[in-house]
């Protein structure tokens, strides 16, 4: 099993346990907020992988549904790739700390490549979906993991996971 079927299967097992042990609290009041992240991410494309970071920005306009965008960048020589992108979100708010989201929307890619003075750069747009999960730990702070496949500039999968804050 490669690294991408154990971050997928690692993933998938935590949301069923946090899921299943969370069925006997109650749910989060219906309630809007806006919250930021930022995220370590790893892409995955045929003939490349790369690590990168980024952050965004995402707004819950009820408990079940919402709005997120973000951007990331990713470096690997002599490479040199922006994204962004935003996206629908639909939640489910398993208790008032941890969650479940799904969520389909546009990216972007703007790509740069260099070999000694010749430089070629390639802009994309795309689809962008994506599954993942939010743990709210300490009130307004939490983690979040996800995992988005897109096709600007060409198949990618990523995986994510990083920091967050609601407001």
């Amino acid at each position: 099993m490669g690294i991408k079927e154990t971050a997928l299967a690692t993933l998938f097992g935590v949301c069923v346990a946090v899921s299943a042990q969370a069925q006997m609290r109650s749910p989060r009041p219906s309630q809007s907020y806006g919250f930021v992240y930022g995220e370590f991410s790893h892409l995955d494309s045929p003939g490349l992988a790369v690590d990168g970071g980024g952050g965004g920005l995402g707004w819950h306009f009820t408990r079940y549904l919402g709005i997120q965008g973000g951007a990331e960048y990713f470096r690997k020589t002599p490479l040199d790739l922006t994204s962004a992108n935003a996206e629908l979100m639909l939640t489910y708010p398993a208790n008032d700390k941890f969650s479940l989201y799904g969520g389909l929307g546009g990216s972007y890619v703007h790509g740069t490549a260099s070999v000694g003075s010749v430089s070629v750069t390639r802009q994309s747009t795309g689809y962008r979906a994506s599954v993942g999960m939010e743990y709210w730990f300490a009130g307004h702070f939490g983690l979040r993991a996800g995992y988005h496949r897109q096709n600007a500039g060409g198949l990618t999968d990523e995986m994510g996971v990083g920091v967050a804050y609601r407001f």
